[in-house]
């Protein structure tokens, strides 16, 4: 790349982030993806319309939203209604608001107060400008996690754990299991177990049924062998 930077983005480039540069392009922000600190769920988004939310002078264009807020935002914009039905079947209810208020007007408060995130047993809870945060240790209980908690207000990179100061704040927004009735995303089970060890260890499939539209997921065959694959297409 450096030779020939017409090379980047080309067919003999590799997009890949390895550990030491994740770090860095999450730069200000704590920790790296698979994380639910902001390092592993902050990214950014560009909206431009010049015409249709011009900016003022003093604004600084920063908007702090989630991606469920992308669909109703761009239908709220565009005038589009929602559709009520999706297939012959009920829309689900979006989980997101849209924030045009926010867009044209930057002293408005957002209307998504609230945000909860699991990754991999990392859980995270976001409240009026309240972020509590806690890492999974793999082969621990779920319950025996310790919550962080930061005030995002002041601090933004997620550097000082105000928790022992709080304990009320704590108390108050401690989502599980409450929050995660209301969607998917829940407190992960005691028997699940994540990462690509627990697929080592279960036995590898001899046959694949392939659909279109997906691949399958699921233990390889182990490497460092000849082997023979049969096919019918």
């Amino acid at each position: 790349m450096e030779r020939d930077t017409e090379l980047i983005g080309g067919p003999r480039s590799l997009v890949h982030y390895p550990r030491g540069w994740g770090m860095a392009s999450n730069t200000p922000f704590r920790l790296y993806k698979g994380q639910t600190y902001a390092g592993g769920v902050r990214v950014p988004f560009v909206l431009s319309w010049p015409e249709g939310l011009p900016r003022a002078t003093e604004d600084a264009g920063v908007r702090h939203q989630y991606v469920t807020d992308v669909t109703p935002i761009l239908l709220d914009l565009a005038s589009v209604p929602r559709p009520e039905r999706w297939r012959s079947r009920p829309a689900q209810e979006p989980d997101g608001v849209s924030f045009a208020p926010v867009l044209r007007d930057w002293r408005t408060e957002s209307a998504h107060r609230e945000q909860y995130c699991e990754m991999s047993g990392n859980r995270s809870f976001y409240r009026d400008g309240w972020k509590l945060v806690t890492l999974h240790r793999p082969g621990t209980p779920y319950d025996d996690g310790e919550w962080a908690l930061y005030d995002l207000r002041t601090d933004p990179t997620e550097t000082t754990d105000v928790a022992a100061d709080h304990p009320e704040v704590v108390k108050e927004r401690f989502p599980w299991p409450g929050a995660s009735s209301m969607s998917a995303v829940g407190v992960p089970s005691k028997r699940t177990r994540y990462g690509h060890s627990a697929l080592r260890r279960r036995t590898p499939s001899t046959s694949w049924g392939m659909l279109p539209g997906g691949a399958p997921h699921g233990p390889w065959p182990p490497t460092g062998r000849g082997r023979q694959a049969t096919a019918g297409v």
